[in-house]
């Protein structure tokens, strides 16, 4: 509808296509905060056997994304806000596991961005 929209009364509008969102205040039943909540209070995290892959993108890369391309007049459309990497459920399960045995290393940082298109936080990081 919006693509409609803009072609019909030719006004620029851009539409982003976003991963799995994490970061810094999210809570309730997302896959990262979920297993950090029941690894920090030592209870078991029922999951599937984890083959699903998602590509996970850290808040302030997707703020980043935004602050670039909103306004612009020369751009136009869809646009998929990612990382280009998709573990499975299972890979980003046992790197959390892996980082609550060190716990404060699950506390979130502020993660810095390079001048390029590239993510600015991997996912280890931004866990």
């Amino acid at each position: 509808m919006i693509r409609f929209y803009g072609k019909k009364y030719d006004v620029s509008h851009i539409i982003f296509r976003i991963g799995v969102l994490y970061g810094p205040g999210q809570h309730g039943g997302m896959f990262i905060p979920s297993i950090v909540e029941k690894l920090l209070s030592g209870s078991e995290f029922a999951m599937t056997g984890g083959e699903q892959v998602r590509d996970f993108v850290y808040i302030a890369d997707l703020l980043d994304a935004m602050r670039r391309t909103v306004g612009r007049r020369d751009l136009n459309g869809l646009f998929n806000v990612g990382t280009g990497s998709a573990p499975t459920m299972k890979q980003v399960a046992l790197m959390v596991e892996e980082l609550a045995h060190h716990a404060e290393q699950l506390v979130p940082r502020l993660c810095l961005h390079s001048a390029g298109r590239q993510p600015g936080c991997r996912l280890e990081v931004g866990a």
